[in-house]
């Protein structure tokens, strides 16, 4: 079954003054022979806060002078996804550059790093860039949703990704969503699960332990319990409507009135209040 398109509101083009996609812009500088030494492209726009500025350069660069995005959330590259990569750049050329922003006397990494490794791996000297003037918050909002729109994040990574902007930019939820063009429920969702025991979001990155597990785990505040009943979960492969009854249980051991525990809800709190009533309590 083929992948449906990402739909992520303002998208990299949205965020990148001046326009034009990306793709197009490579477009008109890449052919099967190879890239040209170099071509500069101004494009006036408004300046808009959080954005990148009002000019960028088409232009090609060393690729041993571009260093990694501190805000890059992917944690872990793919090498068979970067060797899939390095050959279709060797038989069909670059379709897109890598976005990039000066810093000093090198270049930071905005959005593509695979295919900066990719370049690095055929052993190529330079690589057609993206030159943009922006800001820490656009730099970080763009890596953010090009790997969320290429090839998506593993939860973790996801919502580590938000985390960024919401601490390090005092973003609030809302207005992160606004960014990556997501909901503020999908947001707050994701930033939960960081409160996960270290071994239970391991599992969900290797995806071993899905999202909806996650989720009903996160109603066990003990993280050592959290962590058993994951492995147990994982272990007997447990449904999510079979982990929430599990977790249900281990939580009211011996009672069944309340209508909610930790986010969702109690199957036997009906028929409780029904009892209750008939036996005028």
């Amino acid at each position: 079954m083929a992948k449906p398109k990402s739909r992520l509101g303002r998208g990299l083009g949205g965020l990148i003054s001046g326009g034009g996609s990306i793709g197009q812009a490579s477009a008109k500088l890449t052919s099967e022979k190879g890239i040209p030494k170099s071509r500069t492209t101004k494009k006036p726009s408004k300046e808009k806060k959080g954005s990148s500025t009002s000019t960028d350069e088409l232009m090609e660069i060393a690729t041993s002078g571009v260093v990694p995005n501190p805000y890059q959330p992917r944690k872990s590259m793919d090498s068979k996804a970067i060797d899939e990569l390095a050959a279709s750049i060797k038989a069909e050329g670059l379709l897109q550059p890598i976005v990039v922003r000066k810093s000093g006397e090198v270049f930071e990494l905005v959005a593509g790093e695979r295919r900066l490794r990719a370049h690095q791996k055929l052993g190529r000297k330079k690589v057609l860039a993206r030159i943009l003037q922006a800001t820490d918050l656009s730099s970080a909002s763009l890596s953010l949703i090009e790997n969320l729109q290429r090839e998506g994040l593993n939860p973790i990574e996801e919502a580590l990704g938000y985390h960024s902007l919401v601490n390090d930019f005092n973003l609030t939820q809302t207005k992160v969503a606004e960014r990556v063009g997501k909901s503020r429920v999908h947001i707050t969702n994701l930033l939960r699960l960081l409160k996960l025991h270290e071994e239970l979001k391991v599992l969900l990155t290797e995806g071993k332990l899905s999202t909806g597990h996650a989720k009903v785990l996160l109603g066990i505040e003990d993280l050592n319990d959290q962590l058993k009943i994951g492995k147990q979960a994982i272990a007997e492969g447990w449904t999510v409507r079979h982990c929430e009854k599990e977790v249900y249980s281990f939580l009211n051991p011996s009672s069944s009135n309340h209508s909610k525990i930790s986010g969702f809800a109690n199957p036997f709190s009906g028929m409780a209040q029904k009892a209750e009533s008939k036996l005028g309590r």
